[in-house]
């Protein structure tokens, strides 16, 4: 987190999003500004996004209302592609990691890089 603080970018703040409520990479990069209720913190995933297919609610912690409240609704998507506006890739959040990963690497107890899901 300290690294991705010095990161000023969607990608960055989708990761650093991610991994303060492990989510899965789909369900932080198709998060809608609709499905947040920021005043009572809470995040209602749709029932398309969970493979359950039942709707879940999730408290979602003040370091990550000040994260969404960074972005700017440029599309329905919290962290949007820019070029496109449709929702960020799974590269967006993948590139910051590796652009980290550059400076230091970041292995797992088995000595595998670590990737985006790996936060979970």
């Amino acid at each position: 987190m300290e690294a991705l603080r010095a990161q000023d970018s969607i990608g960055a703040r989708a990761l650093k999003f991610c991994i303060l409520n492990a989510n899965r990479t789909t369900e932080v990069l198709d998060a809608t500004w609709d499905e947040f209720d920021l005043e009572e913190g809470i995040w209602e995933i749709p029932p398309r996004c969970m493979n359950n297919q039942e709707r879940h609610a999730i408290p979602v912690r003040c370091q990550s209302i000040a994260l969404i409240k960074q972005q700017f609704r440029m599309s329905e998507f919290v962290f949007p592609n820019r070029s496109n506006g449709k929702s960020l890739s799974q590269a967006g959040m993948s590139s910051e990691l590796k652009r980290i990963q550059r400076a230091r690497e970041w292995k797992d107890n088995y000595g595998r890089l670590i990737a985006v899901y790996g936060f979970r």
